[in-house]
């Protein structure tokens, strides 16, 4: 029997950021975006140090983790509970991702498992479908591998 040589394949994952809109929003220039060049790049080891290339963002020591905190924009809401942590919304692969302020250090995401993130300052800038008015702190959206398999072609 013969051996074949090892073949290697490499996957493309720009139709399911077409089909969320990603590209769309990017040349908008209304945020800022990362693609998974701009994440390898960051050689983050924690998901949260990938903002570390982000103009605008923060990150707050937090035991052995960061919080991601976002430079509070014009109209944004104060929210006198947080003191002054400005934590932002998340959207993981399109769906609302609630973290409760300063009580958890992480996403459950590790920085290969990224595909995309936009960064909007305040919810206004943010598309319409993302804006949530319990947060005047910005928006995350951030697209995983994960979401490719869990949409239809």
């Amino acid at each position: 029997m013969a051996v074949l040589d090892p073949v290697t394949v490499e996957g493309r994952f720009e139709p399911y950021l077409t089909r969320v809109r990603f590209e769309q929003r990017r040349n908008t220039a209304q945020g800022h975006f990362l693609d998974t060049t701009d994440i390898r790049r960051a050689g983050a080891v924690q998901f949260e140090e990938v903002f570390r290339m982000v103009p605008g963002v923060r990150l707050l020591p937090n035991g052995s983790s960061y919080l991601v905190e976002l430079q509070r924009g014009q109209g944004q809401v104060f929210n006198p509970a947080l003191a002054n942590y400005c934590p932002p919304l998340y959207f993981i692969d399109g769906v609302y991702f609630p973290l409760p302020p300063i009580q958890t250090p992480s996403l459950p995401l590790v920085p290969q498992e990224l595909l995309a993130i936009e960064v909007y300052s305040n919810i206004f800038s943010a598309p319409p479908q993302y804006q949530r008015m319990d947060s005047g702190c910005g928006v995350i959206l951030i697209w995983t591998k994960r979401g490719v398999a869990n949409r239809k072609k």
